[in-house]
């Protein structure tokens, strides 16, 4: 009976521990604190996975804990029906006990031997009353042992849809992100083909406007000079407003999806080099023509002081167009190697940013790369 009544006490603890019973525990115990989780969860934090673990581990809780209720509260019921069974059979025991010779004390009597109405009645069944409630007891402890495994089920099949929902939702919104940097992309690319288109023409008409102006070869060295650098100057100015825009626009356009990022991390990492060879192709152009330009004035230089040596040596006139023929042509054996270097030169002064990240992904060649292998394969360095 001591441990039967230790482990009754044990149990209704238990079960006010939980937040059930006669005298639950303040706070509508750890059921009641579970309850606040899921309701904070659930109302408080913002979509994603962050909220709907909480959401699930709240309701995985609260399963558990209603699970182990009903098992306690069906062996409290089990312990109590037994407890009051052997309370209804004392009264008889002890009258028995009491009608034994030598006296109403059950220790006098020695080796007493017990009445067969007591031990029938010990072993009696409790009332057909106790029984229907107990039976009752123990049925409604069930039934809300379903009801509330039905409303967990119930509710983590609703969180799962809306976890589901959420996601895919949010997984939508962020393959949409993808777009608005592909047309970013293209639109960049089609302003380098406008600003390609642009610089040809304005080639086309600072050669009929030198023509018109009948400048000697100093002034037009000069006038293809300052050509060069004003569309530079335009050229830098486009490229530094689309990186502008570009870095706008990523800063803002993060995928939250974890797969979503990575292809477009992809993407971008394709987009940036497919821009850096984009505007390579224009800007090496640009600077291989001054390339040549300052080459051939060079030696076109050289060729003049080579004439006026022979001629202060005393050379004959005849002669003398003759050697300088021959000199300009050994020039123009080595022009083309070193209007190779030179263009390398001019693009990383005058393209300084664009020229650091072609080298660094590998689009930068070897100076010494032929003009018809750069013709070829496209304007490199």
């Amino acid at each position: 009976m001591g441990e039967r009544d230790d482990r009754i006490e044990a149990l209704r603890q238990r079960q006010a521990d939980i937040g059930a019973g006669p005298a639950p525990a303040a706070g509508g115990g750890e059921l009641g604190g579970v309850e606040r989780d899921y309701g904070d969860a659930r109302d408080a934090m913002p979509l994603g996975a962050e909220r709907d673990a909480a959401v699930a581990t709240a309701t995985a809780t609260r399963a558990d804990l209603q699970e182990e209720l009903a098992r306690v509260e069906g062996e409290l019921n089990e312990l109590e029906r037994g407890r009051t069974a052997d309370w209804k059979a004392a009264p008889d025991q002890n009258d028995q006990l009491n009608a034994a010779p030598g006296g109403s004390n059950a220790e006098t009597v020695k080796s007493p031997e017990p009445a067969p109405a007591t031990e029938d009645r010990s072993q009696a069944p409790a009332s057909p009353a106790g029984e229907s409630a107990a039976a009752a007891s123990a049925e409604a402890t069930a039934d809300r042992q379903r009801d509330l495994e039905a409303e967990a089920k119930h509710e983590a099949a609703e969180a799962e849809k809306k976890h589901q929902k959420d996601h895919d939702e949010l997984e939508h919104q962020d393959w949409e992100k993808l777009e608005p940097e592909r047309a970013l992309h293209a639109q960049h690319l089609t302003e380098i083909a406008e600003a390609e288109g642009a610089w040809r023409s304005q080639i086309a008409a600072a050669g009929q406007e030198m023509r018109k102006l009948a400048l000697d070869r100093h002034g037009e060295r000069q006038f293809e000079h300052n050509e060069f650098a004003g569309a530079a100057d335009r050229i830098n100015a486009l490229f530094n407003g689309q990186d502008q825009q570009r870095e706008s626009l990523y800063a803002s356009n993060v995928a939250e999806n974890e797969t979503v990022r990575g292809v477009q991390m992809v993407e971008r990492a394709a987009m940036h080099e497919s821009m850096v060879a984009s505007r390579l192709a224009l800007t090496a152009e640009m600077s291989s023509l001054e390339s040549a330009q300052q080459v051939a004035d060079r030696d076109l230089n050289s060729q003049d002081s080579y004439r006026q040596k022979l001629t202060r040596d005393g050379m004959d006139a005849s002669v003398i167009d003759g050697n300088v023929q021959t000199y300009g042509q050994r020039l123009a054996m080595t022009s083309m190697d070193r209007a190779q270097t030179q263009t390398a030169t001019i693009h990383e002064a005058t393209f300084p940013q664009l020229h650091e990240q072609a080298q660094q992904l590998g689009l930068v060649q070897n100076p010494q790369a032929s003009l018809t292998q750069q013709q070829q394969a496209g304007p490199t360095l």
